[in-house]
Formats: structure tokens, sequence, C-alpha cells
């Protein structure tokens, strides 16, 4: 599937309340996560329908190989720019 970062932010905010993240173009639906976060919930519902690439990738914590295997459990779209 994809998804445009309008479409993830207005899933994210809506009736919902999915959890929902971009990382490097990528859409994760991380409901089933969010609570055993290791660096807690907060972070990641703050990022909850936003692109955390730059976070995810060093800018806030530079994650290891062993999130990234994790984080492909999660995956749920194809960030792109509009819906052709």
């Amino acid at each position: 599937p994809k998804m445009t970062l309008q479409e993830m932010r207005a899933r994210a905010e809506g009736k919902g309340n999915e959890k929902l993240i971009a990382i490097d173009g990528i859409v994760y639906k991380i409901d089933s996560f969010v609570q055993s976060h290791p660096g807690g919930e907060k972070i990641l519902l703050f990022w909850n329908g936003r692109d955390a690439t730059l976070a995810f990738n060093g800018e806030v914590y530079k994650h290891s190989k062993a999130a990234r295997n994790l984080l492909m459990h999660y995956r749920h779209a194809h960030l792109i720019e509009t819906q052709e």
C-alpha cells in the first residue's frame, strides 16, 4: 500500500488515533509497540503522524541494527508525495 504524509497525519489524528510514524520513506503502524519502546512512550507519541527519519537516524538517538530489524515487523505502507 501507499500513503501520503497528509493521509498518515489524518489517520493518526482521527477517530482511530492510529500510531503511525514514517522513517526513510516507510510508514510504520506502531500501536502495539508504543508501550514497550525502551525510550518510553512520550517520544513515539511526539512523532505520531510525522516523519521521524532524522530523529531515528541520529538527531535524537542513533538506533541499533536490532532496532531497525524490529521496526520491520511494523511496516504498513510506502510514503509517497501525492496520491496517484
